[in-house]
């Protein structure tokens, strides 16, 4: 099944990201399986339920989701996996709160070329519990090793490698070091847009196929028929050859000012 845990409530489940890497469930009540988390900042308490394992499935869909928090507005990235059981999102916010691209989104386009929508795979955010940093993506293929383990899939984006432009480093006055992320959060977020529009399109014409087809019935463990967009690692795809010229805050709906987003990992209110 999609999640390596069990997991109850329908055919749609939604997952979040805690600022520490943790892959989890949230609730205002209090519900089987799920602990008390008392916010640090806060004092709020939710329930939580975590899953060290991952999903896993066929990554079907990614989109941007407009949701309403406090009465401000703000955008996530809807990550879908899918399998026999039901579907699987994993929602992230789409920027920071300085207007730069959210390290797990950039960590998603890094992988994307060199996933083969036809193949399962398990998605599972870096941990601080388990001693990685947090703000990172593993994706491996399911359970396709001869000993049954998964197989982690390479990224095809790395610093310096098929136009992933590296950070840029400076020193200001004080002598104090810092750090530029602009060319690379905007040639990240011009690969994102392509592959949403990827998505939407190869979505589209999956439902206008269904629409035809006389007592067809999709099944959730179907991946995408035609997208398949894995690449050998030396032979980019044309599209994403080139880096954008100019390297300019990432635009999102005509608006350049970054959105306020609740503080990551404790958006219990949010609708998913």
């Amino acid at each position: 099944m999609g999640v390596r845990e069990n997991s109850s409530g329908g055919n749609n489940h939604y997952f979040k990201v805690s600022g520490s890497g943790l892959l989890y469930q949230s609730s205002r009540e209090p519900k089987e399986g799920f602990e008390e988390h008392i916010n640090e900042k806060t004092g709020a308490v939710s329930y939580w339920r975590v899953f060290w394992n991952g999903i896993e499935g066929y990554l079907s869909d990614i989109n941007v989701r407009e949701v309403e928090f406090n009465g401000v507005k703000a955008k996530y990235v809807s990550i879908k996996i899918s399998d026999e059981d039901g579907n699987y999102f994993i929602n992230v916010p789409l920027m920071t709160q300085k207007g730069g691209i959210n390290n797990y989104v950039k960590s998603l386009v890094r992988y994307l070329p060199n996933i083969d929508l036809k193949r399962k795979v398990v998605i599972n955010p870096a941990h601080a519990k388990k001693g990685y940093a947090p703000g990172n993506f593993f994706i491996s293929y399911a359970r396709e090793t001869p000993d049954g383990k998964d197989e982690l899939i390479q990224q095809y984006y790395k610093n310096g490698q098929n136009g992933w432009p590296d950070r840029v480093e400076s020193t200001d006055i004080m002598g104090n070091k810092k750090f530029d992320y602009t060319a690379q959060d905007t040639f990240a977020f011009q690969v994102f847009k392509q592959y949403l529009e990827k998505f939407k399109a190869e979505n589209e014409k999956s439902e206008q196929d269904r629409s035809q087809s006389i007592g067809a019935t999709p099944t959730a463990q179907t991946p995408p028929p035609s997208y398949a967009p894995q690449a050998p690692s030396q032979t980019p795809p044309p599209s994403y050859q080139q880096a954008p010229q100019q390297a300019q805050a990432p635009l999102f709906g005509g608006q350049q000012q970054p959105p306020q987003y609740p503080p990551f990992g404790d958006d219990s209110d949010l609708p998913f």
